[in-house]
């Protein structure tokens, strides 16, 4: 029967130490291994004697042998504690031991080379509904369990400490238990004494596999238990009855421990920490809204939460116990979500760990190496702590020589340490001290090591075909649970907490890692390529994005270069810039899913070639010649040429990603940006939108009974509804004229011949604006005269009343609101950016009056169609590129299929919705010469992003191509292919002839510095190390510098980060400089001053120093967090929380703004103090 260990431990029963296995069968029972083996650990056979005159014992020989050949013995003791007693008593006789530190239950483990998953065969009994082996097999197996996760949560009172609920969640149960209040759908119980031992009943009826929660142990087990034994019963949760053991570590550095015989209790908080999963911070609110787009049921900002919450148990049990539950249904499926559970069990298929211990990266190691040690032959060292040894190596590092130079090259190996380790073999167990013996493999560093296959090495080797197994098996959750494993073995080698600790070795493998790199270097040097880049779109495409808050941006690419041009550098004709936290729409090659991924790098460079504008059913992109689309082909995706494009169906998103839901909208997001500046007097006045409470209002000056527009509206409510009502009308039929547009009256207008439309809007206006005067007027009181011609060619003539009304809102703040959320023009209107993030409802009600107001629901009156298709489907024209591009974006959300046409004569698109797919295929392509810049995104991993017309896959330029004499980008992509070839055959045989072994060395391009600097050291002439600034394709790249440091505050890294900017581009340092320091002394950079820095231990144990940041902390009424946020003030440190006095200036100008200018200045003859003097700096013309 296979199964899965979910908890390991070991009971004592009659002064016999047991193994207890337990976990979950395929079958879905619960079972227990139980195995009797006698505890033991190694001594040299040498020091026997010695060992029997100080301790009694039972040895046994054994064929065994340590890593220096010497022959060992097994000890045995009684019980496991007997090992530590033994072990601690041979250590004060100077008697070595060997594996004495290993747990009892781990050590059958090991021995029996026991992943989690496994096969037991044998008789068994049934106790308390456990399936118990007592004389069974068992080994491993690849059986995937399916675990039953139950989350908990409590609220109490904060003062008292009395259990107010407990609520828990699996997939299939959510129980709240409530003391003494009736709340439907809940479970009574008398007194928090009841609620207690129901939720323990629980436990025992759901019988979960893994117990989680947010802060589980730290707060919910360790408050449950406390209050429990305040009744004189213990937690007794564990699956044959027992009691929970709690381990609380007071500390911020060590987590605490909850252990539950028969199940796992994990933390959801801390499973996301060691998941690599890089968050702002990890409170509940924060991961809910980062993965699942929604949150926690109430917000207590500004309100005291603890007696919010003694209000609702008295008042609103009911709104107490809905938030509880959901607080306890957050984890489960934020674990689902991120995959990180299921990251853990892979973790544990890999090596054996409980799922709470997955992340101890050195017990990891120990559970792969220890039982192919002893398949060799050997024996392993006792952990021990007290290794001090000379510092780590760290890797290469080029003779710095301080200065300013173009085009630095960059060179990288994949997988460096771990394909070094297997390459040369590097391994505790080949390690040779003497350097005696034939065909050793001598490191860089004078370490030697035999030249067989080690340990490590074939544990590497058995990765890598595992990884490759599972790529073949797309399961990528498995491949990153390998390539985090592999990387850490370094890491764990260098550790003085791991048994194989040993500088000699761990050092090898950096000093092959600086030898490897000089070697290329000198390669890559004699070769002379550098980097390029192909073509792409034209500027005025749109690209659909996720911003840094997890919003959808349909921007113009070239806007978006604008949006970071201040960072963008020029080389070889080419402008680069890098964005911050924007991901683009792509596609995932191998899932063909729909997903965003984070965008590396903007390109602009200009070009005078042709431009091919293609559409398809689906959409449209105007692309460069030599720019590819993504197509697809027999179910298969392809990069094409614009030029064959006709031939295939270009590929497109046909399922939105799931995104985030907004609850509120702040239209000053919106309208904040807008200003004018206005003549009043003879003076200049700017105009804008300022905040009046719950309202915005608009102007230069303030005024009795301004016309104010609602600040906040609440998605779902009848305000909202009026928003949408407006905006799509707007988009349809509107017009706005704002003070950069006319020079007479700012307004709004909506045009329509349904007066009942008409009155609908003005109410939603009304409830939307206070102040206001709104009106419906006639559109045109004149007669119109309408000429056309006939098919004939005849000119005729045909005079008509206009009896088309509008709803007038002539005002300046309907004028800016209007153009701010849907745009101005026919050709630049919009949808709102929030549309995409609410409800379908919302999004059907602004489509459809979009739809009134503009399009038509009738599509082709001659085929009849129903009401009931009329109602669903819809034709539009739009001569907006960016409004059809968020419709198609729009209708793909809402799951309905559409087919959109351009045409060229009336420079509009029209876009008609069904309700089957049209598979025929029909490609209109027209090309143009075009000169002007053309754009491209660098997308990490897919290396696709989408013109949002529709969608439409293009290819990025993600691929490095070498520039020689070629003569064109495909001769250069050759090019670039040949080299990798050639330094990867290079080093086959190179380390076939230097070392007598095979190469599983892989190099690749990865950068090239096309400005960089290195700093000198402080008070020194001498470059400073792993410390320097470039420009890498574009971005400023920062290493070591002050920029991407914790320890420093936003203003230095903007200060800094600008500086090296105009650096590179040769622009004027002082006037910044001076610029910089005004702005700061005059109060504009406050946000930019705080410093960030966490408590490394509890503030009382700060006692010989007392850095800034404790000084800080001390000042907080409450400490609720180890991540301190500080500004320095005239009175010292003081907590952002409490900031009594005047900031401090002159510190951060001399602190944070000084060293950063002279450690460019000095390069030009000159420093801080002569730029704000006024002296003049050596210009960059001059420098050399």
């Amino acid at each position: 029967m296979k199964g899965f260990i979910v908890d390991s431990s070991y009971r004592i029963i009659n002064d016999k130490p047991y193994v207890f296995l337990f976990g979950k069968l395929e079958n879905k029972e619960t079972f227990v291994f139980i195995k009797h083996f006698k505890p033991y650990f190694f001594i040299k056979e040498s020091d026997l004697n010695k060992a029997k005159k100080v301790e009694k014992f039972e040895s046994e020989k054994v064929d065994l042998k340590d890593f220096d050949g010497k022959k060992v013995v097994k000890i045995l003791v009684d019980k496991p504690s007997d090992v530590i007693h033994v072990r601690e008593i041979f250590s004060d006789a100077n008697i070595s031991t060997y594996e004495a530190d290993i747990r009892y239950a781990q050590r059958f483990i090991l021995d029996n080379e026991l992943r989690s998953s496994v096969d037991i065969t044998g008789d068994y009994e049934y106790q308390d509904d456990i399936r118990v082996y007592k004389d069974a097999e068992i080994k491993s197996s690849d059986w995937k369990p399916n675990l039953k996760v139950l989350s908990l949560d409590i609220e109490t009172n904060a003062k008292t400490g009395e259990i107010y609920v407990v609520s828990v969640a699996t997939d299939n149960v959510k129980k709240s238990f409530v003391n003494n209040q009736k709340v439907k759908g809940t479970v009574f119980c008398k007194d928090e004494e009841e609620v207690i031992e129901k939720f323990v009943n629980s436990i025992k009826e759901i019988d979960p596999d893994v117990i989680t929660g947010w802060n589980l142990i730290d707060f919910d087990l360790k408050h449950l238990q406390e209050r429990a034994r305040k009744y004189n019963f213990d937690l007794m949760i564990g699956r044959d009855g027992s009691k929970i053991n709690l381990r609380i570590v007071s500390d911020f550095f060590k987590n605490s421990t909850a252990d539950v015989a028969g199940r796992v209790v994990v933390d959801a908080l801390n499973l996301i920490r060691s998941s690599f999963i890089k968050l702002d911070d990890y409170k509940l609110e924060t991961v809910a809204q980062e993965f699942l787009g929604k949150g926690k049921l109430l917000n207590f900002k500004n309100i005291d939460k603890y007696e919010e919450i003694n209000r609702l148990y008295k008042e609103n049990p009911s709104k107490l116990v809905a938030y509880n539950l959901l607080d306890a249904e957050l984890p489960l499926e934020i674990l689902k979500e991120s995959g990180a559970l299921d990251l853990a069990i892979q973790k544990s298929f890999l090596t054996g760990m409980n799922l709470d211990k997955v992340s101890a990266s050195i017990a990891s190691l120990d559970s792969l190496y220890l039982p192919k040690a002893r398949k060799k032959g050997l024996v392993c060292n006792t952990l021990h702590y007290n290794v001090k040894e000379k510092r780590i190596m760290g890797g290469f590092v080029m003779e710095s020589k301080p200065g300013i130079y173009d085009n630095i090259l960059v060179l990288d190996f994949k997988s460096l340490y771990p394909s070094i380790i297997k390459t040369f073999n590097i391994d505790p167990s080949s390690f040779i001290k003497s350097c005696k013996g034939k065909d050793l493999v001598k490191a860089p560093n004078g370490a030697c090591f035999r030249n067989e296959e080690g340990i490590l090495p074939e544990i590497i080797s058995e990765l890598w075909l595992e990884r490759e197994k599972v790529r073949k098996q797309k399961n990528e959750l498995a491949r990153y649970a390998i390539k985090i494993l592999m990387n850490s073995f370094f890491g764990v080698l260098a550790s003085p907490n791991c048994r194989f600790f040993n500088m000699k070795v761990a050092n090898a493998i950096t000093h092959f890692g600086q030898h490897l790199n000089k070697l290329t270097t000198k390669i890559i040097e004699k070769k002379g390529y550098e980097v390029i880049y192909g073509d792409s779109v034209k500027g005025n495409r749109f690209i659909t994005l996720l911003n840094p808050n997890g919003l959808i941006e349909i921007i113009k690419i070239e806007d978006f270069f604008n949006k970071f041009s201040q960072n963008h550098f020029k080389l070889r004709g080419k402008d680069f810039t890098s964005p911050q936290g924007y991901k683009a729409l792509t596609l995932n090659p191998k899932t063909h899913k729909s997903e965003f991924k984070k965008i590396k790098r903007i390109i602009k460079h200009k070009v005078k070639k042709d431009v091919y504008r293609i559409i398809q059913k689906f959409g449209e992109t105007e692309v460069t010649s030599d720019h590819s689309l993504i197509c697809w082909d027999k179910g298969k995706l392809r990069t094409i040429k614009p030029k064959e494009v006709h031939k295939y169906q270009m590929a497109s998103i046909m399922a939105i990603p799931k995104l985030k839901q907004v609850k509120k909208i702040d239209l000053y997001d919106y309208l904040k940006k807008i200003q004018y500046k206005i003549k009043y007097k003879g003076r200049e006045k700017l105009a804008r939108v300022k905040i009046d409470g719950d309202y915005l209002i608009f102007g230069w000056t303030n005024q009795n009974n301004s016309i104010k527009l609602k600040r906040f509206v609440k998605v779902g409510t009848k305000e909202f509804e009026s928003l949408c009502r407006l905006l799509g009308a707007y988009i349809g039929d509107g017009s706005s004229s704002t003070l950069d547009t006319t020079n007479s009256r700012s307004g709004a207008s909506i045009a329509n011949s349904d007066k009942k439309l008409l009155i609908q809007l003005k109410k939603d206006y009304e409830r939307l604006f206070l102040n206001a005067k709104v009106s419906i007027i006639l559109s045109t009181k004149k007669s119109r005269l309408l000429k056309y011609k006939t098919p004939q060619g005849v000119w005729k003539e045909i005079i008509y009343e206009d009896k088309t009304m509008k709803l007038q809102m002539m005002n300046q703040i309907s004028a800016i609101f209007f153009k701010a959320l849907a745009g101005q023009k026919s050709i630049a209107k919009k949808l709102p950016d929030f549309i995409y993030h609410v409800p379908e409802e919302f999004q059907e009600l602004l489509l459809d009056y979009l739809i009134k107001t503009d399009g038509s629901r009738a599509v082709n009156k001659k085929l009849g169609y129903s009401p009931v298709y009329k109602q669903k489907n819809f034709s539009y024209i739009t001569q907006s590129l960016e409004l059809i591009s968020g419709i198609t974006f729009l209708l793909r959300q809402l799951k309905k299929n559409y087919s959109l046409n351009f045409r060229p004569e009336k420079k509009a698109y029209t876009i008609r919705t069904s309700d089957k797919i049209n598979i025929k295929l029909q490609t209109k392509i027209k090309k143009e010469k075009f000169s002007g810049y053309v754009y491209d995104l660098e997308v990490e991993d897919n290396h696709m992003f989408v013109d949002s017309c529709g969608q439409i896959l293009l290819h990025n330029t993600d691929s490095i191509f070498v520039k020689s004499k070629a003569k064109s980008l495909q001769e250069a992509e050759k090019i670039g292919k040949e080299l990798e070839i050639y330094i990867n055959n290079y080093y086959d045989k190179h380390i076939k002839k230097e070392y007598k072994r095979k190469s599983f060395l892989e190099m690749e391009y990865e950068k090239c510095y096309s400005k960089f600097l290195m700093p000198k050291l402080r008070k020194s002439e001498a470059g400073a190390k792993k410390r320097y600034a470039g420009l890498l394709k574009g971005k400023l790249d920062i290493v070591g510098l002050e920029a991407v440091r914790g320890d420093w505050t936003k203003l230095a890294k903007e200060f800094q980060e600008e500086l090296l900017e105009k650096l590179f581009k040769g622009e004027d340092l002082e006037k910044y400089i001076r610029d910089f320091v005004a702005k700061l002394r005059k109060g504009k950079l406050d946000e930019l001053l705080v410093y960030t820095k966490s408590l490394r231990k509890p503030l009382k144990d700060y006692l010989k120093t007392t850095p800034p940041h404790v000084k800080a902390a001390r000042l907080l009424d409450k400490l609720e967090s180890k991540r301190i946020d500080y500004v320095i003030t005239d009175e010292g440190p003081e907590p952002i929380q409490k900031i009594k006095h005047s900031i401090d200036y002159e510190h951060y100008i001399n602190k944070q703004l000084k060293p950063l200018a002279d450690s460019i200045l000095t390069f030009f003859n000159s420093d801080f103090e002569d730029v704000l003097k006024g002296n003049k700096q050596k210009s960059l013309s001059s420098f050399s």
